[in-house]
């Protein structure tokens, strides 16, 4: 079954989210701003 391209678009925010709960735990709070303002940069694409 074909995606619409609001489906790939949620998806794609549910991984990314997911990628940044994953790392929160991992990385330093001053080094997770990076991943954070990426996460954001890629959101608002």
């Amino acid at each position: 079954m074909k995606m619409t391209s609001i489906q790939q678009r949620a998806e794609l925010h549910r991984q990314i989210w997911q990628i940044a709960n994953d790392v929160r735990g991992s990385v330093d709070g001053w080094d997770f701003k990076q991943y954070v303002l990426g996460a954001l940069f890629y959101r608002f694409i």
